[in-house]
């Protein structure tokens, strides 16, 4: 039987590259999944559906769309599950600490999303998928061997050495304009230049982020005995302007989710 390949999707600029390697037949991926938490950033969703589906379907390529479905058949997103579940923590948060409370919207709404998908197509212990991952060599450390015996992780980035600005390269040569970074909308590993931007340019969803921040802060204080803020710098109702910089990699600012297992 011809082993089950899939490209876990984010699309983020990795992911497009990906897809667009795909289509020029450079990688062996026919199949996308893109693993939606229902909180992406609205420009992920507009690139997505006028930009990525348009795309794959001229090239014959399969992009679905997952999402995590519960077992009375409903499909919650991260911020509607927060308002289902009273006492749940289920997104990062930073502690008053400095230091980031450990994470279950990666593996619950993306990782486990894309294993079902697998499982129910055919990937078993004997026969395992192979899963295509959009890390590319500035990003090497991010690298893991999967945990699980019916996928094996693939690093297709990583086999032709292509760093991120590449993935830009073959982006914009591929006549496609730009893709937007990947990550819900008030994910905490944003940079300062984005709660900005956010603000700024989205200030409906900047004040979401505001009041999902608050609620975070009332259960970590419950839970831990410390209050809990998106902004890694303070909380996001006090955040100051600032100097403009320009962010790709900055050592004091996490990296966001443009592969589609986020830090897997």
């Amino acid at each position: 039987m011809e082993q089950l390949k899939v490209f876990s999707f984010g699309g983020g600029v990795q992911s497009t590259a990906c897809m667009v390697l795909a289509a020029q037949g450079k990688i062996d991926y026919k199949v996308f999944l893109f693993a939606d938490t229902g909180d992406e950033h609205p420009e992920t969703y507009d690139y997505l559906e006028n930009v990525h589906k348009p795309f794959a379907e001229k090239h014959g390529l399969e992009l679905h769309c997952l999402k995590r479905t519960w077992r009375d058949g409903s499909q919650y997103s991260i911020r509607e599950n927060i308002d289902r579940l009273k006492s749940a923590i289920p997104i990062p948060v930073y502690l008053e600490s400095g230091m980031p409370r450990q994470r279950h919207c990666t593996a619950d709404w993306k990782i486990n999303v894309v294993y079902k998908w697998e499982k129910q197509h055919g990937a078993t212990g004997d026969s395992p998928a192979l899963c295509g991952l959009g890390i590319s060599t500035d990003e090497i450390q991010r690298m893991r061997t999967s945990i699980k015996d019916f996928q094996i992780n693939d690093y297709p980035l990583i086999d032709l050495r292509l760093t991120r600005n590449d993935c830009h390269r073959i982006v914009k040569e591929a006549g496609l304009p730009q893709a937007p970074r990947s990550a819900c909308f008030y994910c905490p590993y944003h940079s300062t230049d984005y709660w900005l931007d956010l603000r700024e340019q989205r200030p409906d969803l900047f004040e979401q982020a505001v009041e999902l921040e608050a609620e975070m802060s009332k259960r970590t204080q419950k839970a831990f005995g410390s209050t809990a803020r998106l902004w890694r710098k303070g909380s996001l109702s006090r955040l100051p302007d600032q100097i403009r910089f320009d962010f790709i990699y900055d050592e004091d600012e996490p990296e966001t989710c443009d592969t589609g297992n986020c830090f897997l």
